[in-house]
């Protein structure tokens, strides 16, 4: 069994004369700095001011470093936290895990939670129950989780390089065969609408949504690989016609 290593430390930035102090599981010269983001962007602009000194040892167990270092914390006085010190806090590492108590009061939790159910694959019995009942369910959302979600999507833009991974991916789909042919698509979408249309009567497009209409083009026709994708539906229609 290997022995445990871990270590308290204080680093001094003598610039500002601030301190911070956190404990490491580890070797003194691994590399590891500290966990406190603050502290880290400022080693990163002048390592030259930063100097880390250790001051104590632990090599018997977590729960001892632990216990040692929040004993260091609470030596910080509640002002002198993010003012004299990087530490935001005198909490320390306190994870509940490291206490059997705890442990096993939660495990009993757990279990007690769980009791009498059954867990693992599901029967055929049961997924065929499953299938009836939710066969021909419909999401439905109400009007004030439909805003929401329409919300969250207003003024969301896509990065360049999202743009191009997509395109990329949709050229492969369309290679390869696992996308449906737009062609079928659209045979299959013109005949249900067709069949829904069949007895309405038809109404003259106001102006308003035929700028919708022709924004909405004019935005599928900015993708490159829409255009793509239209110019060899095109190509494949006039072979098809010769």
């Amino acid at each position: 069994m290997s022995e445990f290593k871990g270590f308290i430390y204080i680093w001094r930035d003598r610039k500002n004369n601030r301190y911070y102090v956190g404990c490491h599981i580890g070797e003194e010269e691994d590399g590891y700095i500290c966990s406190s983001s603050w502290m880290l962007k400022a080693i990163r602009r002048r390592p030259e001011d930063f100097r880390r000194r250790i001051i104590k040892r632990i090599t018997t167990s977590r729960i001892d470093l632990y216990t040692e270092e929040k004993r260091y914390l609470a030596m910080i006085k509640p002002e002198e936290v993010k003012v004299k010190y990087y530490n935001l806090n005198t909490k320390g590492n306190n994870p509940w895990y490291q206490y059997p108590d705890k442990v096993k009061t939660i495990g009993e939790k757990i279990s007690i939670k769980n009791t009498g159910k059954i867990h693992g694959p599901c029967s055929e019995d049961k997924k065929e129950k499953i299938r009836q009942a939710t066969k021909g369910v419909k999401k439905t959302y109400t009007e004030e989780s439909y805003q929401r979600l329409v919300d969250s999507h207003k003024g969301r833009e896509h990065s360049e390089e999202w743009k191009q991974e997509n395109s990329e991916r949709l050229k492969e789909q369309w290679a390869n065969g696992t996308r449906k042919a737009l062609e079928t698509q659209s045979e299959e979408s013109n005949k249900k609408r067709s069949e829904k249309l069949k007895g309405r009567q038809l109404t003259t497009p106001t102006e308003e949504s035929r700028q919708k209409q022709s924004d909405a083009r004019k935005t599928l026709w900015a993708d490159p690989a829409y255009r793509e994708k239209m110019t060899a539906i095109r190509r494949n229609r006039k072979k098809k016609e010769l």
